[in-house]
């Protein structure tokens, strides 16, 4: 996964990826946020069972934002790695990807692309 997206990254297309893993990290904060404040609620001097309903309430909220985000962000993550093998590739490997054939990355050849996928992948 960290290949993929440092492949999306690295052209540009990673824009609705950080907004979708910056809404999971909102959700994340709300959740750890709500777990500290039921830890809390007991020396609160408050009606224990309405604070921990409704901090409850918001834990379960948060955790369910979460999968959805990351939900999301797996899709649009697959889905920009597909833009850009269909970038990047020879003819071959985006007709394999488009069959659901495994695939074999070969980059185009020209200047543009001369090292920088090798270099990205690691090979």
């Amino acid at each position: 996964m960290a290949t993929a997206r440092s492949l999306v990254t690295a052209d540009g297309l990673s824009s609705r990826l950080e907004t979708f893993h910056a809404n999971y990290g909102m959700f994340r904060s709300f959740a750890v946020g709500a777990i500290s404040l039921l830890l809390v609620a007991p020396w609160c001097g408050l009606n224990l069972m309405a604070t921990c309903a409704v901090i409850g309430a918001i834990l379960i909220v948060s955790l369910l934002g979460m999968h959805t985000f990351g939900l999301h962000y797996a899709r649009e993550l697959f889905a920009a790695s597909r833009a850009w093998v269909r970038r990047n590739a020879t003819d071959e490997s985006a007709n394999a990807v488009e069959s659901g054939e495994t695939l074999k990355l070969v980059p185009r050849s020209g200047p543009a692309n001369e090292g920088r996928v090798a270099a990205l992948l690691g090979t």
